[in-house]
């Protein structure tokens, strides 16, 4: 009875609202495309805006925690974070791997802008991990050696026609 009366006062609820199937906007396209092998492939719209990186939480800082280094390859990276893939267990077909948000203090040795990190490229992580939480800080990513380049395979020659036909 109270329902019925706070419906009747409240007005209809946006819960049993109808709603449209498509957005009336259009969806933004994203701003990073990784593929295995390429950098981090950047659409113009992306290369338009400026990306502003968070700035360490104070309490982050002076909170107590533990200092780790993690050395790995990049698996996946964006404007904001990189992931780095630090165990592979080919046996059962699985790895592990460990995603870590940019900072403004993220101090970088071996490049000179995030963006230069690559897929496959190995790297070493040092981050703070936060006791009592499963909060990590990065405090440094470091370029150990880019992934190489595959070599090209040879385009197949085509068979030369002899005129003949079978």
């Amino acid at each position: 009875m109270i329902f019925i009366l706070l419906v009747s006062f409240l007005g209809p609820s946006p819960l049993f609202a109808e709603t449209k199937s498509e957005p009336s906007q259009p969806v933004a396209p994203r701003l990073v495309s990784l593929e295995r092998g390429d950098k981090a492939k950047v659409s113009s719209e992306a290369k338009k805006k400026e990306v502003i990186l968070p700035e360490m939480d104070p309490l982050d800082e002076k909170a107590e925690g533990t200092l780790k280094t993690l050395e790995g390859e990049v698996a996946g990276i964006n404007h904001y974070g990189i992931a780095v893939m630090y165990e592979v267990d080919l046996k059962a077909g699985s790895s592990k791997e460990l995603w870590l948000n940019f900072l403004k203090e993220t101090k970088l040795s071996g490049v000179s802008s995030f963006s230069e990190f690559g897929y496959g490229d190995k790297v070493s992580a040092t981050y703070k991990e936060i006791k009592g939480s499963q909060k990590r800080v990065i405090k440094s990513l470091a370029l150990i050696q880019k992934k190489p380049k595959e070599p090209e395979a040879p385009a197949e020659a085509e068979p030369e026609e002899s005129g003949e036909t079978k």
